[in-house]
């Protein structure tokens, strides 16, 4: 009787390794926190700062931008602030200089606006 309740009680195990589903079969992550002026400065800054390499996938490819629409649109006020007035300069300033938004720049030119940030804050 002991081993019918121990049968009874295990989990039914796959008889293989599970497959692995498409992408799309969960579904594409919707922008809901950034405007679309914003996310795209937002992509093309991942696209810059964090390209694919060795065959490893870059921020794009891992979603980051999405994840941080979803992170950000959670995080309080003084965060969200400082995200959004960020991208939002970085747009206005290729718009000055270059005549056009950030996520239509070539790398040159994206560099001509990032470049000086690093120096006037670097990161350290």
């Amino acid at each position: 009787m002991q081993q019918n309740l121990q049968a009874q009680a295990a989990p039914a195990r796959p008889a293989g390794p599970l497959a692995a589903g498409k992408r799309d079969a969960v579904g594409e992550p919707v922008a809901r926190f950034f405007s679309a002026a914003q996310l795209a400065a937002l992509h093309r800054l991942c696209e810059l700062l964090m390209p694919p390499m060795n065959g490893n996938p870059g921020a794009i490819e891992a979603g980051v931008p999405e994840f941080l629409d979803f992170l950000v649109g959670q995080a309080p006020a003084e965060r969200q602030q400082m995200y959004k007035g960020g991208l939002d300069m970085l747009n206005t300033r290729s718009t000055a200089k270059f005549g056009k938004a950030f996520a239509a720049l070539d790398a040159t030119q994206a560099d001509a606006i990032i470049r000086p940030l690093f120096v006037l804050n670097p990161w350290q």
